[in-house]
């Protein structure tokens, strides 16, 4: 498989692009991983240390990273991205998460921790990036509630609560201020 075809979407809710975007922070094993997660993004995602194992052990079927045991821990595998897990952890980090309140609410704080952490002035770039993808769906909702006939009383309903959420997601990235760095 190339670079270019990853097998995980960028754009997807996974804790697989999580997991590469902690190991984009710093290599480590799977139950540092885990505390990490427990600790920082807790109340986010809700990851048994299984699963953890579990998503380590796929990404590195991929080649997306590689394992190493250190000597003085033969029990412990410490985890780094290889060239290729570096590419798809930048996709994810880079690219705006569809707009939908649920994968919004999980994996964009999730984007954020990790760029303040490794590139923190590509942070308002990201958020105005977000912002947009937000707009553009607003948009096509909007358009397609002028289109939708009167007589579809429940998909105006399910159309109005989308829209609202949307539009209380806008005005949170919008107000999202984070320090440059040096402040």
């Amino acid at each position: 498989m190339s670079i270019s075809t990853p097998r995980t979407n960028p754009r997807a809710v996974s804790p697989e692009n999580l997991l590469l975007g902690l190991l984009c922070i710093q290599p480590a094993h799977g139950y540092d991983l885990h505390q990490q997660i427990a600790a920082q993004l807790g109340l986010i995602w809700h990851l048994r240390i299984s699963q953890v194992y579990g998503t380590l052990d796929r990404l590195h079927a991929r080649g997306w990273i590689a394992g190493q045991t250190p000597a003085d821990h033969p029990r412990r595998t410490v985890f780094a991205l290889t060239p290729e897990g570096r590419v798809q952890a930048e996709a994810w980090l880079l690219l705006p998460t569809r707009a939908s309140v649920q994968a919004v609410r999980m994996e964009f704080p999730s984007r954020l921790y990790v760029l303040q952490r490794v590139n923190p002035a590509a942070v308002p770039g990201v958020i105005a990036a977000q912002a947009a993808e937000v707009r553009g769906a607003l948009a096509s909702l909007h358009s397609l509630q002028a289109r939708l006939p009167a007589e579809q009383q429940y998909n105006h309903l399910a159309l109005q609560l989308r829209i609202q959420q949307l539009d209380a997601l806008l005005g949170w990235l919008d107000g999202l201020k984070f320090p440059r760095q040096g402040e």
